[in-house]
């Protein structure tokens, strides 16, 4: 009789692991990750968000000028995809500019739609006028 006890809990535990794999393949992917700022802030994004997306959901300036990230304390370019868990830190350059390929490389709206308003706008190049 133990035998089949154990045989039926063996039984249990793998109908129910299938269950939850075949549930998870399914369902897919969770909708939303969350991450970190360096001072511990979680940040909910759309699943699939790149270093791009986390900048300009922090401030619009910090997604104008970056140029790749410190993910979990590895440098990473700034279409990586993040990941639930990660910490990331902004690498940025005064000389960055959007460039219109991050359109197609960015999950979140408010990051396409930063990058399309700045590419519509005249910008002054930093060249030193008048000077001699």
């Amino acid at each position: 009789k133990n035998s089949v006890n154990k045989t039926r809990i063996i039984f249990n535990i793998k109908i129910k692991d299938r269950f939850f794999k075949d549930l998870t393949t399914l369902i897919g992917r969770p909708e939303f990750i969350y991450v970190y700022t360096p001072k511990g802030q979680q940040i909910i994004l759309e699943n699939g968000s790149n270093i791009i997306d986390f900048a300009f959901y922090i401030h619009s300036e910090l997604g104008l000028r970056c140029i790749g990230a410190k993910v979990n304390n590895i440098p990473k370019p700034i279409d990586y995809i993040l990941n639930s868990g990660d910490l990331i830190y902004i690498l940025t350059s005064k000389k960055q500019e959007p460039k219109i390929e991050w359109i197609d490389i960015v999950k979140t709206q408010k990051a396409k739609d930063s990058i399309r308003n700045y590419l519509k706008e005249p910008h002054v190049t930093n060249t030193k006028k008048g000077k001699k």
